[in-house]
């Protein structure tokens, strides 16, 4: 609950830096303005979503690919909030939230291709390892 509760607070504070900063941009550029409310639980619920979504794909037991699958799937509805809280000044067309969904599954597959390229190294380092046990005792 500790790793869940860190890792909720990061996404929390970076999720409310693009949902300030988009609520700004809509602001100047289109003169409307929202509540500080709606996007601060906006950013709540989207943080929840994200957090959860980390913690399933960083699991240590279980099968990887499974992990990185549900991981994405508990981000998806992370994403269909941003559509109440940013309306229709946002989302004006309906592929703009497809592209927000794309953008946020290319951001999964980074983190799962870096946590994959880690996890290679750790098996290669406890290989050698290994190895070097086996012919220490090989030895003897």
């Amino acid at each position: 609950m500790k790793k869940f509760i860190k890792t909720y607070l990061v996404t929390l504070f970076f999720t409310n830096l693009v949902f300030v900063l988009i609520a700004g941009i809509v602001r100047f550029q289109l003169n409307i303005t929202y509540g500080f409310a709606a996007v601060e639980i906006g950013a709540v619920l989207t943080s929840l979503f994200v957090a959860a979504g980390i913690r399933i794909l960083m699991l240590p037991k279980g099968n990887a690919v499974l992990n990185a699958v549900l991981g994405l799937l508990v981000i998806l509805p992370g994403v269909v909030v941003l559509r109440p809280v940013f309306s229709i000044a946002v989302f004006r067309y309906s592929f703009v939230i497809f592209l927000v969904v794309a953008v946020a599954a290319l951001g999964y597959a980074v983190a799962v291709v870096i946590l994959g390229a880690k996890a290679r190294k750790e098996a290669a380092i406890l290989n050698r390892m290994l190895e070097e046990e086996r012919s220490k005792i090989d030895h003897e």
